[in-house]
């Protein structure tokens, strides 16, 4: 089990790092297909991961040049309370429920990024 978890962790370390996604795009899907996890403890579980991994991946960009900290501090005001919003919903959903809508999401993005 534990290679797994590392396994999972440098692939979203790697994808977080070069294209700012890891927890939901990387390690859902992987914790539920692979570690076969429910979806709400794969969810819990890659957010717990995301802080250590977003930190050290935001400030390696801030020092590349690449952070806009304007647009930061008002992204970050919107998205603690619908975080918080968002995980209270889990409680009121079923994990099934929660995968396939994860994945209708996962889609639809990779069709309008492709055709971009």
């Amino acid at each position: 089990m534990w290679q797994e978890a590392i396994a999972i962790g440098l692939a979203a370390g790697v994808f977080g790092g070069f294209f700012g996604v890891g927890g939901g795009l990387i390690i859902v899907p992987l914790l539920v297909l692979w570690m076969k996890l429910d979806p709400k403890i794969a969810i819990g579980t890659s957010l717990a991961v995301i802080v250590p991994t977003a930190i050290v991946a935001a400030w390696r960009h801030h020092l590349l040049g690449n952070v806009n900290w304007h647009v930061v501090a008002w992204m970050m005001a919107g998205s603690v309370v619908g975080a918080y919003l968002g995980a209270t919903l889990t409680t009121h959903v079923q994990g099934e429920w929660i995968r396939r809508c994860f994945a209708v999401v996962l889609v639809a993005t990779a069709i309008r990024m492709f055709w971009k």
